[in-house]
């Protein structure tokens, strides 16, 4: 009877080593943003064009031997006016500034929205980790004193050793 409590323990190891990877890649994910106040689109698609770059070596520098030709066609071209570069400039210099209106004004509006959708979202994730807490800590506890006690033994010892 207790072997099998002590199986069906360690099966469940693995799901909360990934339950834990996953919680902390979030909150870390969370932390970082708010803290530097990234949005949390552009940190995505930060990791997401970095990870389909280096997947991907060819396609970059196909890539970039595309944008190659197009910047030699575009200085060939330069003495044509363009209509599309003020609208591309405009949208460099309107985006930064809409953006954080459009959070300052949306942010009353969805946060009374998302609160209750967080919090069920935080208990799921966080109820793997409550329920072998005492576990874990009786585990902890084990460990630091096992380690302590070596220690100690081992430098009363040398000490001893040493003295006389």
């Amino acid at each position: 009877m207790l072997i099998s409590g002590s199986s069906s323990a360690s099966s469940s190891t693995p799901i909360f080593c990934v339950h834990f990877c996953v919680l902390f890649s979030v909150l870390f994910c969370v932390l970082f943003c708010s803290i530097f106040r990234v949005p949390f689109c552009v940190l995505f698609q930060h990791f997401w064009s970095s990870s389909a770059s280096s997947s991907a070596p060819s396609s970059a520098s196909a890539s970039a031997s595309t944008s190659a030709s197009s910047s030699m066609s575009s200085s060939a071209s330069s003495s044509a006016p363009s209509s599309a570069s003020p609208s591309a400039s405009s949208s460099r210099i309107v985006g930064p500034l809409l953006r954080p209106l459009l959070f300052h004004l949306l942010r009353p509006l969805l946060r009374p929205l998302l609160r209750p959708l967080l919090c069920p979202l935080l208990l799921h994730l966080l109820r793997p980790f409550l329920r072998p807490l005492p576990e874990l800590l009786v585990l902890f506890c084990v460990l630091f004193c096992s380690i302590f006690c070596v220690r100690f033994c081992v430098h009363f010892c040398v000490l001893f050793c040493v003295l006389f």
